[in-house]
């Protein structure tokens, strides 16, 4: 198999939106850099210092805004389990146009991880999406899992989504619960994919159910929006460094999908030799 691309799509669960405070909005589609793909076994948690090198790649005045102030820029590793699709064949948006048509896929169970303090600095930019792709693409960010299950883009296999954290489970939802249909997801991603083409063996990941560690109760959403962009950043990156759920050096992510098996990811800390590029 040769991915030359990986898609992605959030806020496709009704309740996973309604706990990260963006329920208002519809799903979006976000490039996941082929790099994060790997093998499962184990995750080297990257550092701060190489979260902080993204951000001054994607918004320097941020980082500098940051830097000024003595704000660190933590990491905050973050797990959400979804149901991938391989495509068996090349795609077009007109062929989505034809009731006839249902393209061949292959699903299988995924973990779309995230360092969400690289994710909350796109809070209020005018395109918050590179932010997202930048934070869910270093190197081993898409752990997934080896079995699949053939099926077409008529109607989704009916998953139960599981993820643990040191045996605590944290998100358990069916594929049932996906507020689109493989259809009107394939339509989402081929709107933004180059020339509205989609590959074959491109992979798409359809978006995670509630359970996440980053989320925002009521009044947090109140005070970001009421707040000028950077000190609501600043804010809340402060805030969440006390958010135990997110994943740690030692910690152990084992997610699954039903048939689609079960993927175990040891989290370990970075050393000089294992530091990222």
């Amino acid at each position: 198999m040769t991915t030359t691309a990986v898609y992605a799509l959030g806020l496709t669960y009704a309740e996973h939106a309604s706990e990260t405070g963006l329920a208002r909005h519809a799903a979006v589609v976000f490039r996941k850099h082929c790099q994060a793909l790997r093998d499962p076994g184990e995750f080297v948690l990257p550092t701060s210092a190489e979260v902080s090198a993204r951000l001054r790649q994607l918004d320097p005045a941020l980082a500098a805004w940051l830097d000024a102030r003595a704000c660190t820029l933590p990491v905050l590793l973050d797990y959400e389990v979804e149901l991938g699709m391989r495509l068996l064949a090349d795609c077009r948006l007109e062929d989505l146009a034809d009731p006839e048509h249902a393209l061949p896929l292959a699903y299988f169970v995924a973990n779309d991880l995230t360092a969400r303090g690289l994710q909350m600095c796109g809070h209020k930019a005018q395109d918050p999406l590179p932010y997202w792709s930048a934070a869910k693409s270093m190197p081993g960010m898409l752990p997934i899992g080896a079995d699949e299950c053939l099926g077409t883009s008529r109607a989704w296999p009916e998953v139960e989504l599981v993820t643990r954290v040191n045996g605590e489970v944290r998100q358990r939802a069916s594929t049932v619960h996906l507020l689109y249909s493989p259809g009107e997801i394939l339509e989402r991603v081929l709107r933004q994919a180059p020339e509205q083409h989609l590959y074959r063996d491109d992979l798409i990941l359809t978006g995670t159910p509630a359970g996440v560690a980053w989320t925002t109760s009521p009044w947090q959403q109140r005070l970001a929006r009421l707040l000028p962009r950077r000190p609501g950043i600043a804010l809340a990156l402060r805030r969440a460094v006390h958010n135990r759920r997110f994943l740690q050096a030692g910690d152990v992510l084992e997610f699954s999908g039903g048939e689609l098996g079960q993927v175990t990811l040891r989290i370990t800390a970075a050393t000089q030799e294992t530091a990222h590029d």
